[in-house]
């Protein structure tokens, strides 16, 4: 009795608030319903696909997911990557990179991503640049080891779902690689040495 809804001709109201009365639930919506459950089925599947080095499977579920979650245009970019197609990886990080803000708010793990896979496709002008703006946060992630959580959340989707957690010292360790990586310096790291020298 608050205020009066009228419902155009041609639309249906389909009352889904607890207690109402019960009435039946249109068949669009129903396969609205079930293809969004399915792109998050995809999308589990996909991050988990990815997460145990199965870049074909994580492509193909990641595919299916794509308008689930703005992760699932990143993460396959990672399949795409791991699989060596790395215009398809340049392809979906930069449609991430667009949707987070781009040059305007620059997304450091995703220019890291994206630059990675420039260098790999042979354009190391591109990759330059995106290296140039990540490294900044890679650097400072040395000091503020936290700076580098989105990183490790890019690299490994389990921990989106609490299966993983990196400490500080690892998310460090895995920053001197990165940086390793990108210039081509190892700052005196060693990979394999003693714990006490890393």
């Amino acid at each position: 009795g608050t205020f009066e809804i009228v419902i155009p001709d041609g639309y249906a109201l389909l009352d889904k608030r607890p207690g109402a009365p019960a009435a039946p639930t249109p068949q669009w919506l129903l396969d609205e319903e079930s293809a969004e459950q399915n792109k998050a089925e995809c999308f589990n599947q996909g991050t988990h696909a990815l997460a145990r080095g199965d870049y074909a499977e994580a492509a193909k579920q990641l595919e299916q997911a794509l308008g689930y979650d703005s992760w699932a245009l990143f993460w396959l970019g990672s399949a795409y990557y791991g699989l060596g197609q790395y215009d398809l990886a340049v392809e979906n990080y930069t449609k991430l990179y667009k949707e987070f803000g781009g040059d305007k708010n620059p997304v450091p793990f995703c220019n890291y991503a994206r630059g990675l896979a420039y260098a790999k496709s042979g354009n190391l002008e591109a990759a330059t640049a995106d290296f140039q703006v990540c490294l900044p946060a890679m650097i400072q992630t040395l000091r503020i080891p936290s700076g580098g959580s989105m990183f490790e959340y890019a690299d490994n989707p389990l921990i989106r779902y609490g299966e993983y957690k990196p400490g500080e010292r690892e998310t460090v360790i895995k920053m001197i690689n990165r940086l390793r990586l990108i210039t081509g310096e190892d700052f005196g790291y060693d990979p394999d040495a003693a714990a006490e020298d890393k």
